[in-house]
Order: C-alpha cells, then structure tokens, then sequence
C-alpha cells in the first residue's frame, strides 16, 4: 500500500509514514526489511528535493542499510541494502557529500566480511564505483609517487 501512495508523489502525511516505518524497523521489523524496500526507494527518487530537505530522511535509510548490513544473516537484504545505497548516491549526486563517506564505508566494510556470493559482493563493488563516480575529484588522495633515492627524479 505504502509503495502505491508513494510511486508518483509523496505527500507530507506520507513522509510521516517513513518516521512510523523506521520505527517499526527498530522494533525488530528489520525482518521485513525487503518488504519495505520498493516504499524506501520511492522515498530516495520520486520526490528527491523533499528527500534531501530533511537530514532526517536520509539518515533513516543509512541506518535502515547499516542495520539490515550488520544484523542480517541472509543475503538477499543485504544486497538490497546496498542497492538502496546505490540509488540514493547516484540519484543525489552533489547533494549528499556530507554523507558519501559513510555509505561507502558500508560498501567497503562488506567487501572486508566474508562474502558468500558473488551477487552481493558485485553490488559492494557497485556502490564504490556509483561513490567514485559521485565525485571523481573528491576521491581518496591519490598516493604518492615514489622514486629511489638517488634516481635524480623530483616532483
């Protein structure tokens, strides 16, 4: 029903029902995370300025993600976890700079687990890629050139 009332608008009363879902959530209804999915990610692109209007809004679906990431045995709400990721940094691009860094650390910190498909690891990877591809510029320090003492090269 959620993911009806939210596909081509979201109303005020309806960004109040993300507040109930998230706290349905922290009320152990991490379970039905991949039921919630289709609402979350119509909450990320359907109406993106409202989205990024309220920190709140976007910090709900990181903590949803971190949570589902860390608590979650199986894979299948990992991977839409991170595929939640990977919409908000692609449909946001130059407007979440304040939080690129901690979405990609759930990335990277899956990538560092154990992981049993490839599936899930492919879609780790794709959320690194959609971060670098954020911000190229922004990107990691590129490492220093390292020449042999002695080699007569400077920077």
């Amino acid at each position: 029903m959620i993911q009806i009332l939210t596909a081509l608008r979201v109303s005020s009363v309806m960004w109040n029902v993300l507040f109930q879902m998230y706290e349905a959530f922290n009320r152990d209804g991490h379970d039905y995370f991949t039921d919630m999915m289709s609402p979350l990610h119509n909450y990320a692109t359907v109406d993106s300025d409202m989205f990024l209007s309220n920190p709140q809004y976007i910090e709900i679906l990181y903590n949803m993600s971190k949570t589902v990431l860390k608590v979650e045995d199986s894979e299948d709400p990992q991977y839409r976890a991170l595929k939640l990721v990977e919409v908000i940094i692609i449909n946001h691009r130059g407007k979440i700079d304040h939080m690129l860094h901690m979405f990609m650390s759930l990335a990277l910190d899956k990538l560092a687990q154990s992981v049993q498909t490839m599936e899930l690891r492919a879609m780790a990877l794709l959320v690194v890629v959609a971060a670098i591809w954020y911000n190229p510029a922004r990107r990691h320090a590129q490492p220093q050139q390292v020449h042999p003492a002695g080699s007569g090269i400077s920077r």
